[in-house]
């Protein structure tokens, strides 16, 4: 509504007005447009000399509706009707003929209006253009959702690889004056993790392991002995071992 009335209006200011109200405006050369003498009030949309007979407006809304262009004194109507020839042909020549022979520089489509019957082949054409652009916009849609869920699967082994990487950084951690220190914690999260996934390949107990050993040859302590021993160096292996005097010499070798 805002636009048509900017265009009725744009009619007034330029002069396109009713007969028998030309006095009303005057001509500022300064401003280079129309002026309402104040004694007759404001301009108004009504006073505008406008199109309000476009059969095509007609055909779309059913009533006479402004064009927001100046109503014309000669009207000419051409119609051309086929039932197997594509309308471009026709359409471009009348186009350039009126501009090239005709000497008509500036020509303005005002309205396109297509109608199909739904066994008509245009309506076939359009169908069918329509059912490849959905198809189209379709694999784009299983496209973008194959790849929100990759993304929420990359997102939790992401996670999950932080995760595992916690007890490798807690293991060992140095302060700003250069002291090293251990977490036990992190040491037997290590150790269950070197337990289930070294130890237990494909789920099966492989020969040897701690729980192997615990179950079927008799060291049942040996599990809590090497959960509970923290050794943080190679070289205090054989120190913190050797030191269990309270437990027998094999249960030391193997542990």
């Amino acid at each position: 509504m805002a636009s048509h009335t900017s265009k009725t209006m744009r009619l007034v200011r330029n002069g396109f007005v009713k007969p028998g109200l030309e006095h009303m405006y005057k001509f500022d050369k300064r401003k280079n447009r129309y002026f309402i003498d104040p004694k007759f009030g404001t301009a108004s949309e009504a006073h505008a000399h406008e199109e309000l007979a476009e059969e095509a407006n007609v055909s779309m809304s059913g009533t006479f509706v402004a064009t927001g262009f100046p109503d014309v004194p000669k009207r000419h109507r051409f119609l051309y009707e086929s039932y197997n020839l594509g309308m471009e042909d026709v359409y471009f020549w009348f186009l350039n003929h009126l501009k090239q022979d005709w000497g008509f520089p500036y020509v303005e489509k005002l309205m396109d209006t297509f109608s199909a019957s739904e066994n008509s082949a245009f309506f076939g054409q359009s169908a069918q253009r329509l059912s490849i652009q959905e198809d189209r916009a379709s694999s784009f849609m299983r496209g973008i959702s194959e790849l929100v869920k990759q993304l929420f699967q990359i997102v939790r082994e992401l996670r999950i690889i932080d995760e595992r990487l916690v007890p490798y950084h807690d293991w060992e951690t140095r302060s700003s004056d250069g002291k090293v220190s251990h977490s036990k914690a992190a040491d037997s999260t290590l150790k269950g993790i070197y337990s289930d996934f070294a130890e237990n390949k494909g789920g099966q107990m492989q020969p040897g392991s701690i729980y192997h050993l615990a179950q079927t040859v008799g060291y049942a302590s040996l599990p809590d002995l090497f959960f509970n021993t923290h050794v943080y160096s190679e070289k205090h292996v054989d120190r913190v071992v050797d030191g269990m005097t309270q437990f027998n010499k094999n249960v030391k070798n193997v542990l």
